[in-house]
């Protein structure tokens, strides 16, 4: 069930034409960067853009220009854990585990789950009560309880993403928040601007 959900809803992402996957990327992302809690965060944990998921690159432009601290994940395939790293540069990243792009090992500069404000969070898919389906390896599922209770998460993902048959887990963690192109979904009582 979970993995035919999460194949169905990965093929439907990675058959979106470019422009469409950018256009609604750049509605979403501009819609988080007007949010209070995002405004008001200083270290933004944000996953970087892999395949056809959301691309991400305008809201990490925006938090290297607006002097927060950028902390982007680093899949360690042996733990099936993340790792943090702080960012500066874009020019520090380099394909690691997957693919996805991560800061080259003289780049790593070690964070802290406790360090984050903000995590933004990938997923295959979300319900409204902001349980997600992932990508079958259960990295955000053991990072999520680390980090601090007034910390926020927030999943990222197109509006065709949001289902209702996602059965959680004892193990599942949901996010606070699920931003699409069309709507917000807010998972507990939050006083959001935006």
């Amino acid at each position: 069930m979970k993995e035919d959900l999460r194949k169905t809803i990965l093929s439907k992402r990675d058959n979106m034409c470019a422009s469409d996957n950018k256009r609604l990327s750049g509605t979403i992302c501009r819609s988080l960067i007007a949010l209070s809690p995002y405004e008001a965060s200083k270290t933004v944990m944000c996953f970087l853009s892999f395949r056809s998921e959301v691309d991400t690159n305008i809201i990490i432009k925006n938090i290297l220009d607006s002097g927060k601290r950028l902390v982007v994940p680093v899949a360690d395939i042996k733990t099936k854990s993340l790792k943090l790293s702080y960012v500066k540069n874009m020019g520090d990243l380099v394909p690691g585990a997957y693919g996805i792009l991560e800061p080259s090992p003289s780049a790593f500069r070690e964070a802290s789950p406790e360090d984050i404000d903000l995590v933004l969070v990938p997923g295959a898919c979300f319900n409204l009560k902001g349980y997600r389906i992932g990508y079958g390896g259960g990295y955000y599922d053991r990072f999520l309880p680390k980090i601090r209770k007034d910390a926020l998460s927030l999943g990222l993902c197109f509006d065709f993403q949001i289902v209702s048959s996602i059965k959680p887990e004892k193990h599942d963690i949901p996010v606070d928040i699920v931003l699409t192109e069309k709507r917000m979904i807010k998972t507990k009582a939050l006083s959001l601007k935006g």
